[in-house]
């Protein structure tokens, strides 16, 4: 497809949308802006220009991972008594003020304190924005438009990749500042421009229980929901692959340039710009859900064959590599995501959806715990042995993916749509 196809299928999507949904994905337009430069620059930034070595750098972000996995739950709660509009825009204020001061970071301390902040208050964003979604266009439209969300986040992520690529090149202590303030500002203005919208159909349409935080942490007891969590952090692993494994891998045991980290980035978001809503189609209910689970992991397991060759080989045969690599990460994040935004929410309880969202959410916060230690762990030290272990890991995951689902679907009413666990 080409990109004025894609544009226009894009164009056509958010203009058949209500305004405050078309005002959404505007704010989430920026937002992605932000994140695709800091995404695509942040592991030059710390090593290259901070100074931190990258075994700092993975033992940070994994602490970083684990305050995000402590605190999901207790922030999702906040989020059903609160309300989603509320913590998001609270969320979005604390992720600018912390981005922010990282340029001023010139220590570990100072590094894993900082990154530490940034989980905290990201954590939980995934689970409010999809019940913040639901509310808007109600259950049919969700998948549809979380879909046509992620596309259009894609984009900005594309634009915030080619971005970072400049910075990246051009090798200045203002270009390296600029991979952090530009998305410090991207969170400033989602903030405020999330305050001054009026959605009154967002308190309205959505039925909360009022659950107080220590309650949600005591009164989980879902435990097959929360193994289905489990299975889909593994498969969510793509996230910390793209924005620090690869990356690290890339500067430290491959001859690919350093700009091979922005190129991989903007090579992604282009290809799930594209190809997010195709992907997603079919993926409604729990036969769908179970259906893209396995392919993501069986995508994912072939994506570590290409990655591990590239280190050994001349430089325009590693960026070659890599990019081949790239394209099947992108094909298991695409499936993932729709298999996860369809088993997450089929499978919550209506009335604490945002909170079992945001245990699920906590999946993502396991993945940023055990993902960047396996930097180190695993693929730094083991190279082609490490990522096949990865490969086998992807595997099990997608073996167990329709067990785990059934179980969960047995222990609550299950709607005729979303019915077919065990496919």
């Amino acid at each position: 497809m080409s990109a004025r196809g894609t544009i226009s299928r894009l164009w056509t999507g958010v203009r058949d949308m209500p305004g405050p949904v078309r005002t959404f994905l505007l704010v989430a337009l920026v937002d992605s802006v932000g994140t695709g430069v800091f995404l695509a620059g942040a592991v030059v930034y710390y090593v290259r220009y901070v100074g931190l070595a990258p075994q700092v750098v993975s033992a940070g972000l994994a602490a970083a991972g684990l305050v995000a996995l402590l605190t999901a739950i207790p922030l999702g709660a906040l989020g059903d008594r609160f309300g989603v509009r509320r913590m998001l825009v609270t969320l979005q204020a604390c992720r600018a003020a912390f981005f922010a001061a990282l340029v001023l970071v010139d220590s570990p301390a100072e590094f894993i304190v900082l990154v530490s902040l940034q989980a905290a208050a990201e954590g939980a964003v995934p689970a409010m924005t999809q019940g913040f979604v639901a509310s808007l266009v109600g259950e049919s439209g969700r998948v549809r438009t979380m879909a046509l969300m992620r596309s259009i986040r894609n984009a900005g992520f594309s634009v915030g990749a080619l971005l970072a690529a400049s910075l990246v090149v051009a090798s200045t202590s203002a270009g390296y500042k600029a991979i952090v303030l530009v998305n410090a500002a991207s969170f400033a203005v989602t903030a405020v421009a999330l305050a001054l919208l009026r959605l009154p159909r967002l308190e309205t349409l959505v039925t909360r229980e009022r659950v107080g935080v220590i309650k949600a942490l005591t009164s989980f007891r879902d435990w097959w929901y929360a193994a289905l969590t489990g299975v889909h952090a593994v498969l969510a692993m793509h996230m910390v692959l793209l924005s620090v494994v690869i990356p690290l891998w890339i500067l430290e045991r491959t001859d690919a340039p350093p700009v091979t980290v922005s190129i991989v980035v903007t090579v992604n978001a282009v290809l799930a710009t594209v190809l997010q809503v195709p992907f997603s189609r079919g993926v409604e209910g729990l036969r769908g859900g179970i259906r893209a689970s396995r392919w993501a992991g069986l995508a994912l397991a072939l994506m570590c064959v290409p990655l591990a060759l590239a280190a050994g080989v001349g430089p325009w045969v590693a960026v070659a590599l890599l990019l081949v690599g790239t394209l099947a990460l992108t094909a298991g994040e695409l499936w993932q995501s729709a298999g996860g935004w369809s088993l997450s929410y089929e499978l919550a309880p209506p009335e604490r959806r945002v909170q079992f969202l945001a245990v699920f959410s906590t999946g993502i916060g396991i993945q940023d715990v055990v993902g960047p230690l396996l930097v180190v762990a695993l693929v730094l030290q083991l190279g082609s042995l490490g990522w096949a272990a990865l490969a086998v890991v992807f595997l099990l995951a997608t073996l167990v993916v329709a067990p785990v689902v059934s179980r969960t679907a047995t222990s609550r009413p299950i709607t005729a749509e979303s019915e077919g666990a065990s496919a």
